[in-house]
């Protein structure tokens, strides 16, 4: 199959959950998820196709950065929209925090144990060597997470918390813009 070719069948594939969601049609539960769900996967594969593409123009850690910021805004919508709510109504304060932590906890508790099951499945290694390049992104998840082990301990989030949280994010995406760009 071509590149062109696979990526004229991943946007078709991304057209019918547009198409529902801007002209607001219902088809019913099963098949309104089917076609989201087709949606999602044929945009997740134009995006690592985009991000992989954009490697030969800048750093592919900067690439994968702006890919993973692109993939999580959904997510981030339904936290504002819970954190827009409890300015008005504080019953909807653990609901952000909720979400996010949960995604969180997925990522780092189901994500990561699943990508090295994958990498032991196929080769039967006990250890996956990480790149030396991967070590900021390491450190900057690393920074992150123990930072927000405060969070429980303040029982708040304040304006303090997320300019240090922004500052982190601002730090590495700095720090991974200034790797070279280089061949996929």
């Amino acid at each position: 199959m071509s590149n062109r070719f696979a990526i004229v069948i991943a946007l078709l594939g991304a057209m019918p959950g547009v198409y529902l969601r801007l002209t607001h049609t219902e088809i019913g539960t099963i098949p309104d998820t089917v076609l989201f769900g087709l949606s999602i996967v044929s945009s997740a594969f134009l995006l690592s196709w985009a991000a992989e593409a954009s490697e030969v123009e800048i750093a592919q850690g900067l690439a994968v950065a702006f890919i993973a910021l692109i993939a999580v805004l959904p997510e981030y919508a339904v936290d504002m929209t819970f954190a827009w709510k409890a300015a008005q109504d504080p019953e909807f304060a653990p609901y952000a925090v909720a979400n996010m932590t949960g995604g969180n906890r997925l990522l780092i508790g189901g994500a990561w144990p699943a990508i090295f099951l994958v990498f032991w499945w196929r080769s039967r290694q006990k250890v996956l060597h990480l790149e030396r390049a991967h070590a900021v992104e390491i450190a900057a998840l690393a920074a992150a997470t123990l930072f927000s082990l405060t969070l429980p301990l303040k029982d708040s989030i304040t304006l303090i918390d997320t300019a240090i949280l922004a500052a982190l994010f601002i730090l590495y995406v700095w720090v991974i813009a200034r790797a070279p760009s280089e061949e996929p």
